[in-house]
């Protein structure tokens, strides 16, 4: 591609490369080559000579190299009649048709070597413009003056569009007759503009070593800025160079501050012109009219505040500080800057086009730096830390802080102010004093009084422009109400309901913060008045009156915390599932941990026969915590010897377990209780450590923790049930019924053996105790096949692996999700106060207690807690706690 394609995002970059890329290979021509590399602006070369054939050589030169890169350098322009002769004789092409030609937005006249503004288009505009925030930053958006020739004019009507945005008009709005007169006006001078013209060139003989840079900084309460010039030493001629003006911030800066800000833009603009014009070596003056900002930067910078300090730091770095001078404000030209002028004023100010007068006169005449004494106010010097000793002084509390603080109602409180304000009263009374109950006016006085007084603490800054007739800010939270102060000075909504036939109060509620404890005290007194009513109530109730700011929700935040309605929710507490534990998760024996439960009474005929008295008798369930295998013992009683003795039976067929996990119930649900009591005894605790195996007991009232066990209670009584119904069986038939729904549980089916649709083979718990179903077809003698010991044995190792390989592939991947319980809670905290659910009773009765201990699990999740109550202390899961909103 030879062609730059127009429109397309990379094209300027396009162009910008290939022209540095041809340039570059000019580097031995120096002057040609920093001509080319410095003044080529997108397509246009900007450049000159000091003689005519300088001018003539560099011409000739740029030519040839874009010939080489293939491109036409054409359209010539100069001041020198000569230089176009000269052009035309060589065949270079050159623009003789139009004397003015745009040069970087700019219009340039050849013939007079001069510079004027391009504001036809402006005038243009004019005409058609209307007096509104939009059309005004329309024209300041028209006004190209990048080198800054008239800013004091342009800084009116910047300073007039940030009045505009500080009364908050919309961009369509009529600007005030005030803004709408100076708007006018400025409009009215543009047209002057159209007589400047500025001299092209700074000097005819340029030398670096006779040029000085002198730079003056001046600001005002509405803007700041620096303006530039350039001396020559010899001729004490003076030239125009640069201007810089910024409009004072909105938030309020002393002047010393904004004098500061100005003398920072000199300083840049001293850097940028020494780079720019490639005299770093000439001298650089800035002056100043503001002593305190002179002394700052003359001084040292860790010296100051914060602010001061950054500025002056960069100050010192762009300029000498030496060379910092002071300069009385009336011959100061950056003073047109801070304050702004007419257009005529502008084009007929000497000192603005050639600086102050004494800069056209020799250096011993300039004005001297006179050292003067800065008030210690304005210093802004760092406070110095030589503290010995830490004194903490408490800031006295406002009386209606403590009066806040002390009463829990509404009415308290007002009740509490009005019988301060008469006794205030009556102190400035000498005769007639009140002594009679309250009344009515005083309890509405107390009411204001207060009121008045939250409002400003919220909303000060909407009250103190309203005291002035001035409109509030536009990113002021109470703008759509249209407040206004009543003859009480309280701040009310100004609304919409100016007709309606409704309550003074109600038309002209008043404006309350949303956060703030009287706004909170007020809520509960009307969630109480209308007997803890819901949201909707008690926000309807209090619009009658009081206009709360985000008003839903500081409703029913307060009727959150009420400690009766949250007994009446009775929301129990929840927290995330827990992982399961590694005896869950990991292969083992089967039976090495197990669970245990009771089940029963069960009534059995001892034999058959007539007159034969039922017996109660007890159902022990044990489930593997591996692969849900189910052993079922049946018990005599509940004395330690039977359960002991079921406890060797099972450990005889099945294997001595290394860990027994069980239920710490409160009720007699699944004999949990009398299981506590049978694995307390001594017999049973010291056959427990002869036998080395560990008992854990879950925590009260907790099934959830034992769901193992509990699902295989559940379905050991539903086959009993189902086979038994009614019947009351002897002792030999129930024990055989418990060991056939022993082997109908231990074939339930975990997983399929394998994803073959037609293969029906699946793995039960029993094939981890006998390696096979219980219910599995006897499979064809092999007897009369010799096979080796030793493979034999490895076949049944295969067997067995393949097993646990399943187990750990398909299994135990099916306990990923969780069922419920599925996001984190907030975790119980030492000291919170709680309920305890009883079921047996209603929330309101339910038991109130403290958390005094946490039991954190491996995940930090809380879900077990030690309860502190009038009875005692007990341990709870959190799933039977309701957490009270009270502070403890």
């Amino acid at each position: 591609m030879t062609r730059v394609p127009f429109g397309v995002t990379c094209s300027p970059f396009i162009l910008a490369a290939t022209i540095k890329h041809h340039i570059k290979k000019f580097k031995g021509n120096s002057e040609v080559h920093e001509m080319l590399d410095s003044s080529v602006y997108v397509d246009d070369l900007f450049y000159g000579g000091d003689s005519l054939e300088k001018a003539h050589q560099l011409s000739t030169d740029a030519v040839n190299v874009f010939r080489e890169a293939g491109m036409n350098l054409r359209k010539f322009q100069t001041n020198s009649t000569e230089l176009k002769k000269i052009w035309i004789e060589n065949n270079v092409t050159s623009e003789t048709e139009n004397d003015n030609r745009k040069i970087l937005g700019l219009i340039g006249n050849v013939n007079t070597d001069t510079l004027k503004l391009e504001i036809d288009s402006l005038l243009e505009m004019i005409p058609n413009l209307k007096c509104t925030k939009r059309h005004i930053l329309k024209t300041v958006a028209k006004i190209f003056d990048p080198v800054g020739f008239i800013s004091p004019f342009v800084i009116r009507v910047k300073c007039l569009l940030q009045q505009l945005w500080e009364l908050g008009l919309d961009f369509d709005d009529a600007v005030p007759q005030r803004v709408r007169q100076n708007w006018l006006e400025w409009c009215a001078e543009v047209e002057t503009l159209k007589s400047f013209s500025l001299k092209r060139t700074l000097f005819s003989n340029y030398d670096v070593d006779e040029m000085e840079i002198h730079v003056f900084a001046d600001s005002s309460t509405k803007a700041y800025g620096a303006v530039a010039y350039i001396r020559h030493k010899r001729t004490f001629e003076v030239q125009f160079v640069l201007s810089k003006t910024r409009v004072a911030p909105v938030k309020k800066l002393t002047l010393p501050r904004l004098e500061l800000l100005g003398a920072l833009i000199a300083a840049r603009i001293a850097s940028y012109l020494k780079s720019l014009l490639r005299i770093s070596a000439c001298d650089t003056y800035c002056w100043t009219d503001s002593s305190i900002a002179l002394n700052w930067i003359k001084g040292s910078a860790i010296r100051w505040k914060q602010f001061v300090a950054n500025r002056v730091r960069e100050i010192q770095t762009l300029t000498d500080p030496g060379k910092w001078k002071f300069c009385e404000g009336r011959e100061n030209p950056a003073d047109l800057l801070s304050r702004g002028c007419s257009a005529q004023k502008l084009l007929n100010s000497e000192i603005w086009w050639s600086g102050a007068r004494w800069l056209s006169q020799p250096k011993y005449l300039w004005p001297a730096t006179v050292e003067r004494k800065i008030p210690e106010e304005i210093t802004e010097l760092k406070g110095v830390k030589t503290v010995v000793q830490n004194i903490t002084v408490q800031k006295p509390e406002h009386p209606f802080h403590c009066l806040f603080n002390k009463c829990s109602s509404w009415s308290k409180v007002v009740r509490v102010a009005a019988w301060c304000l008469r006794f205030i009263k009556n102190l400035q009374k000498t005769n007639d004093k009140t002594k009679t109950f309250l009344l009515t006016s005083e309890f509405e006085e107390a009411q204001n009084v207060i009121l008045k007084y939250v409002q400003e603490e919220a909303f000060h800054e909407e009250i103190q422009r309203l005291k002035i007739n001035k409109p509030i800010k536009t990113h002021s939270k109470l703008l759509a109400l249209c407040p206004y102060l009543d003859g009480n000075e309280i701040l009310r909504v100004g609304g919409r309901l100016r007709h309606a036939k409704l309550h003074e109060n109600t038309k002209y509620p008043v404006i309350l913060p949303k956060y703030h404890v009287v706004t909170d005290l007020i809520i509960r007194h009307y969630h109480l008045k209308y007997l803890h009513a819901g949201n909707q109530l008690v926000h309807s109730a209090i619009r009658q009156r009081y206009w709360i700011l985000c008003a839903r929700v500081a409703i029913k935040r307060i009727i959150w915390k009420c400690v009766r309605c949250a007994r009446l929710r009775s929301a129990l507490s929840q927290q995330l599932m827990g992982d399961l534990p590694p005896s869950r998760v990991n292969p083992s024996r089967a039976f090495s941990k197990v669970g245990v439960d009771l089940s029963g009474p069960f009534q059995v005929k001892p034999r058959k026969g007539r007159g034969i008295r039922p017996m109660k008798t007890y159902a022990c369930i044990f489930v593997c915590f591996t692969v849900k295998a189910v052993h079922l013992e049946m018990l005599g009683d509940l004395s330690s010897d039977c359960f002991i003795a079921a406890l060797k039976r099972f450990a005889a067929r099945r294997g001595k377990p290394d860990e027994i996990f069980s239920d710490c119930g409160t009720n007699f649900i699944g004999a949990s209780k009398e299981l506590k009591a049978v694995c307390s005894t001594e017999s049973v605790a010291n056959f427990l450590c002869t036998n080395e195996i560990v008992w854990h007991f879950n925590p009260p009232s907790a099934p959830h923790f034992g769901g193992l066990w509990e699902a295989a209670v559940k379905s050991m009584k539903f086959h009993l049930r189902s086979a038994i119904g009614a019947q009351i069986l002897i002792y030999e038939e129930f024990s055989t019924l418990l060991v056939q729904i022993e082997a109908c549980l231990n074939s339930r089916p975990l997983v399929p053996v394998s994803s073959d649709p037609d293969d029906l083979s699946v793995i039960t718990p029993a094939n981890f105790l006998i390696g096979s179903t219980l219910d599995a077809i006897p499979e064809r003698d092999v007897t009369n096949f010799t096979i080796p010991l030793a493979d034999r044995w490895k076949l049944v190792q295969q067997i067995s692996q393949s097993f646990w390989k399943r187990w750990s592939s398909k299994y135990i991947t099916q306990f990923q999700r969780r069922s419920k319980w599925q996001r984190p809670h907030y975790n119980l905290r030492v000291n919170d106060i709680v309920l305890i659910k009883d079921d047996n009773l209603p929330p309101l009765k339910w038991r109130m207690g403290r958390v005094v201990e946490t039991f954190p699990g491996s995940d930090n999740q809380v879900r077990v807690v030690k309860l502190k109550t009038q009875l005692g202390v007990m341990k709870r899961p959190i799933h039977k706690l309701c957490v009270l909103p009270v502070k403890s």
